[in-house]
């Protein structure tokens, strides 16, 4: 089906004109698009860096409080490594790095599906609730070890644990996700 100049639906060979959804917040939707991906372009990578940081401390937090067996783990999933600058960041292990990535993509692509109205499987619920669990509480044991967060207690620590696990990947969902 096509329009004419108007924007009058033109009926197609059946006969029958079907009109074309149109939005109600009319132009002013782009804009909106082009703020989020700007805004997502320049901040969202150190914050994404920011929230990696503390889900890879706080996963060696958690295996080395799991005693030797955890220890094991750590020492094992943190053999390969790549260095960064000391000054800046030091070590960093590339298998947990490699999680955090693998979650939060995982992450956007389930906040897009459910944005665009599209059928999510059953598995995938699951792996993104046991991938969101995993993010969440190996952030909150990583923002653990910073001692002015440790001075807010356990309800300061909540809010800042799903603010730095969730908010970029809802952001970013919602930006890829734009209903069409």
């Amino acid at each position: 089906m096509s329009q004419d100049a108007q924007g009058t639906a033109i009926p197609d060979a059946k006969g029958t004109a079907i009109p074309e959804k149109r939005t109600a917040s009319g132009g002013f939707e782009w804009t909106l698009s082009l703020a989020g991906w700007i805004l997502l372009l320049s901040v969202g990578p150190l914050f994404w860096l920011v929230n990696g940081s503390f889900s890879v401390t706080g996963l060696g937090v958690l295996a080395k409080a799991a005693g030797d067996g955890g220890i094991l783990f750590w020492r094992y999933v943190t053999l390969w490594h790549t260095n960064f600058s000391p000054d800046v960041i030091g070590q960093q292990p590339l298998a947990p790095w490699g999680v955090v990535l693998a979650g939060s993509l995982f992450q956007v692509g389930m906040i897009a599906q459910m944005r665009k109205g599209q059928h999510i499987p059953v598995w995938a619920w699951v792996v993104g609730m046991i991938l969101s669990a995993y993010d969440a509480l190996s952030t909150f044991f990583g923002l653990s070890t910073i001692q002015w967060i440790q001075g807010t207690g356990v309800m300061g620590l909540i809010p800042l644990t799903f603010f730095l696990t969730f908010s970029l990947e809802i952001g970013i969902g919602f930006v890829v996700g734009k209903r069409r």
